[in-house]
């Protein structure tokens, strides 16, 4: 009896303070999933505003703002889209997908590198299959893809950054995508542009 006396005020603090981290877990999860809904909903409107007075990619990257997302990436199989901004960093990749700014762009021609989580954006990459089709709609004009092949590999296999003279997207997240942590892979998805 006087053991569970002196035990029920540690468990009872020990329960509180799980209590206390889960409902912070929980907020901070509800707050990064409404963050991420309202930015790529105000981002997709800037950008069908944008959109609608196409330009070449470089003339609206010397005069555009800073704030208007680079395009809007699709995978219609998916009925999945994503709101693409310029950029790798951390900050970038909460809110949205990256462009990898060391790699060309759709109205450059070569390899288009995107980056996104796993865990967020990127996770619809888990039910992609070869030949499907991906669109990259930019304020220049609507580019399509097709899926030409899946792989998964270490992540300082940099070959995937390479410049290539063929039109291409590929796209890079990390692997397994039910890992927790800092996962040990990356996936990429490698998609050749097509006419339509």
């Amino acid at each position: 009896m006087t053991l569970r006396v002196r035990t029920r005020p540690a468990l009872l603090l020990t329960r509180g303070l799980l209590l206390t981290i889960a409902a912070a877990c929980l907020g901070d999860f509800a707050y990064r999933q409404v963050s991420q809904s309202l930015y790529q909903a105000e981002a997709a409107r800037a950008f069908d505003r944008e959109a609608e007075n196409p330009v070449p990619f470089a003339a609206r990257q010397a005069s555009r703002s800073p704030t208007l997302p680079l395009g809007k990436l699709s995978i219609p199989r998916l009925d999945w889209s994503a709101i693409v901004d310029e950029g790798d960093d951390d900050a970038t990749l909460e809110r949205a997908v990256g462009h990898v700014p060391t790699t060309a762009t759709p109205d450059d021609g070569g390899n288009v590198v995107l980056a996104g989580h796993r865990d967020t954006f990127f996770r619809a990459l888990k039910d992609l299959h070869v030949n499907d089709e991906i669109d990259f709609r930019t304020a220049a004009g609507r580019y399509h893809y097709q899926v030409a092949s899946l792989r998964v590999v270490s992540p300082d296999f940099l070959e995937v950054l390479r410049p290539s003279t063929q039109d291409q997207l590929t796209l890079i997240t990390c692997y397994p995508f039910d890992y927790i942590g800092s996962a040990p892979r990356r996936f990429i998805v490698e998609a050749h542009r097509v006419d339509r």
